[in-house]
């Protein structure tokens, strides 16, 4: 059986206003837009999760929303986590070996710099700096989630907004 990840980092946002927290930032009308490709993307190419579980951020929530629409997902079973807003590697590592073991794919929205190490310590592969509205997929060739952990994962794309929209305009799409 083969496991499959993809962690989302939240699409673009803006500033906070002045005395609101960071936690309250709204996506932008751009970040909006990339949470609309990306979700079309995984629709695209048969990506649709089981399970997708967001950090409590608005903005995280915003993509995760926007992402459930256009696969379908129903927005009432997006799983919250107040942890993943900012979790360190270790918390990420752990919610996701506590994920149940008949889940074969879950969808995270996340935020950096968590996102980005956590697809750098999975795979052994470089990602560097996930754009905002960009996606990793990971694939782990295990039957249990609790299996997870440093280098065990195959990185099969990073893929950012810019190369969601190129996809998009591919003759065969």
């Amino acid at each position: 059986m083969v496991k499959k990840l993809l962690i989302v980092r939240h699409a673009e946002a803006g500033e906070a206003d002045h005395g609101s927290k960071d936690i309250e930032r709204y996506l932008t009308r751009s970040g909006q837009r990339e949470a609309v490709h990306t979700g079309m993307y995984i629709k695209r190419h048969d990506l649709v999760p089981n399970l997708m579980v967001t950090s409590s951020a608005i903005r995280a929530f915003q993509t995760a929303q926007t992402i459930a629409e256009q696969i379908k997902y129903p927005a009432e079973e997006i799983q919250e986590d107040q942890e993943l807003y900012d979790a360190s590697v270790r918390i990420f590592l752990r919610i996701v070996n506590e994920l149940d073991v008949n889940c074969q794919s879950v969808l995270f929205v996340g935020h950096n710099p968590t996102v980005s190490y956590m697809a750098e310590l999975l795979t052994g592969e470089t990602v560097g700096n996930m754009e905002p509205g960009s996606l990793v997929e990971i694939h782990f060739p295990m039957d249990s989630w609790k299996e997870v952990s440093q280098n065990t994962g195959k990185l099969i794309q990073y893929i950012t907004p810019g190369q969601i929209e190129e996809d998009e305009h591919r003759p065969d799409n």
